[in-house]
């Protein structure tokens, strides 16, 4: 990453992966993985990391240079598999939480939320038409309240056909 940014001065947001899969890794160490923090948990512990080794890279660097002062957040697709949030639903008080605080985002990782199921002529907070986004959008906001949104502009099925999202666009971004 590190190579990647200096190179690229006007780099701001750094793509960590795509998440284009239906199920994340299955080998045994990720499936316990995933019971304690979900496929999510994971992307968010990762995303810290490389937060944390970037900002202890830029410390070491000598006064002057340009990475010193540079604004550099980090993103990940919550999507597909790892659009549900690494939290827990509380019945009695109807809120989320962390399911810990590994899980909880860096002031400098996003999630990018792609809502690739939503019915785009509604926004992704209807929970009537939207339900999965609708919960996305609420859980996430406790893990960071950095969130993007990759929101579709095209039915993949027919590309060529006016897609009726312009009445939803404003809102949901």
């Amino acid at each position: 990453i590190n190579d990647y940014i200096r190179p690229n001065p006007k780099a701001r947001i750094i793509m960590l992966g795509a998440n284009d899969n239906v199920t994340p890794c299955q080998c045994a160490t990720c499936l316990v993985r995933y019971a304690e923090v979900k496929p999510s948990g994971q992307y968010c512990i990762f995303a810290n990391m490389v937060s944390d080794y970037y900002e202890l890279y830029v410390d070491s660097l000598p006064e002057g240079d340009p990475l010193k002062n540079r604004e550099v957040s980090f993103s990940f697709f919550a999507y597909l598999f790892a659009e549900e949030s690494p939290t827990i639903y509380d019945e009695q008080t109807k809120t989320y939480k962390p399911i810990n605080d590994d899980v909880v985002l860096n002031a400098n990782v996003i999630a990018r939320i792609a809502p690739i199921r939503s019915v785009n002529m509604h926004t992704h907070l209807e929970i009537e038409y939207n339900p999965g986004a609708a919960v996305a959008f609420e859980s996430w906001n406790v893990i960071s309240p950095r969130l993007a949104v990759w929101d579709y502009g095209c039915s993949f099925m027919d590309a060529l056909v006016p897609y009726g999202d312009w009445g939803t666009l404003k809102e949901n971004f």
